[in-house]
């Protein structure tokens, strides 16, 4: 007879699965060009721009939207959100400024676009996007209107659809489990590789990539105890358990659709 622990210990099993399958997913060794890069930065920071968003609805969610304040019913992981928050949106970047994660990182893509003479398109699309988003126009239409990928226009359609109908747990499960890629240690060997000083060429960039490679370790190790921890504060039955489960494997599944999409694009060039 299977029980609950045993269905447990089988979406644990398959969740860990998932997760190498997305750290192995071969749109890392595409990468092999530095306009592939450069591609593949144009798209990923989209990504950036889709985690800080979830954030920001997961914060809402903790806290309350009402007015007034009140203790926040789960304060440990409101904490953990806070500290993930202050950090993504208001880094004290090393020249001074603070500046967003995707703020940096958009900066870093302007560094590397203007060291091989390219500047193309990336950047300016990014501004277009942004400039909607102010506006309040759906994420979505600001994407089409600024002329980004399919791949890239789906994925922040997926992030509106989290955003809108997903609850607690199910936004928890996407943040700590959508985002478990080497992605960043991958684009600095890769730019060290073909001769560059990341330091002195690109040193927003690198100041980006060193900020998430030291904690990604971390994170990485942490999925296991934070999902507990989760089970603890939020999920008290076997079943609620088993959908947090379901939702993190769908986190990471979706997570590997947008390299499918991604790297479709970069096998073009």
């Amino acid at each position: 007879m299977t029980t609950s622990v045993d269905i447990l210990n089988d979406k644990k099993t398959e969740l860990q699965k998932s997760i190498e399958e997305l750290r192995t997913h071969p749109i890392f060794l595409s990468l092999t060009s530095i306009k592939r890069i450069q591609v593949f930065m144009s798209m990923h920071v989209f990504s950036v721009w889709g985690y800080i968003s979830l954030l920001r609805r997961l914060q809402l969610f903790l806290r309350g939207g009402h007015v007034g304040w009140s203790p926040a019913p789960y304060p440990d992981l409101l904490w953990f959100v806070n500290h993930l928050i202050t950090s993504e949106e208001t880094e004290q970047c090393s020249d001074g400024n603070v500046r967003s994660h995707f703020e940096m990182y958009a900066i870093g893509l302007d560094e590397l676009s203007a060291a091989i003479q390219d500047s193309g398109k990336e950047v300016g699309r990014l501004l277009t996007f942004n400039r909607y988003i102010r506006l309040c126009l759906p994420a979505k239409d600001a994407a089409i209107n600024a002329g980004v990928e399919q791949c890239v226009i789906d994925y922040i359609d997926n992030i509106n659809t989290i955003q809108q109908h997903s609850n607690t747990d199910e936004l928890l499960a996407n943040i700590i489990c959508g985002y478990t890629d080497p992605v960043h240690s991958v684009l600095q060997s890769r730019l060290r590789k073909f001769g560059f000083n990341l330091e002195s060429e690109f040193p927003m960039l690198n100041e980006y990539l060193n900020i998430h490679i030291s904690t990604a370790d971390i994170e990485n190790e942490g999925i296991e105890k934070l999902l507990n921890h989760i089970f603890d504060s939020v999920a008290h039955s076997p079943i609620v358990k088993e959908q947090i489960y379901n939702h993190a494997i769908c986190a990471v599944k979706t997570r590997m659709a947008f390299w499918d999409g991604v790297l479709k694009v970069i096998e073009q060039h």
